[in-house]
């Protein structure tokens, strides 16, 4: 039935066009967004000083600024083995979550996701060397119904 409709191709490009668009959305912040972008090392989640400093101003900004959500992206190596890299960019989203709430924000106001690496956006330093992790502060805006 699907090969004689032939829409499954249509919606695939559709699902994955939107993805991207929502993707490119969370990782291209607008004027009412902060992003602290942290490099980790090739295969690795854990993070060294200057990652640790840009946590804190996040905090920061956070306790300044309560009214806006706190996103965390955490994003493979580029050479890392296909099958290891969801894992390793849970890992890293898990590990920039944990410690923002280490540090005071509240866990009900982190998501926490996976993202891929798209060629323009975010690249990796030194030919794609280098793995990140991206928190990005949201306003939040007031819904009524």
């Amino acid at each position: 039935e699907q090969m004689e409709e032939g829409h499954q191709q249509a919606d695939i490009q559709t699902c994955a066009e939107t993805f991207d668009a929502a993707m490119l959305k969370l990782e291209n912040p607008m004027a009412n967004e902060v992003n602290f972008t942290l490099d980790f090392a090739v295969g690795g989640s854990s993070f060294d000083a200057e990652a640790n400093q840009k946590i804190s101003e996040a905090v920061q900004f956070y306790a300044e600024n309560p009214n806006y959500t706190v996103t965390v992206i955490g994003y493979s190596n580029d050479t890392t083995h296909e099958a290891g890299q969801s894992k390793l960019a849970v890992q890293r989203a898990l590990k920039v979550r944990d410690a923002l709430i280490a540090q005071g924000v509240p866990a009900y106001q982190i998501q926490a996701y996976t993202g891929r690496q798209q060629a323009g956006i975010y690249p990796a330093a030194v030919a794609g060397e280098l793995g990140r992790a991206n928190i990005i502060l949201r306003l939040q805006t007031q819904t009524t119904m």
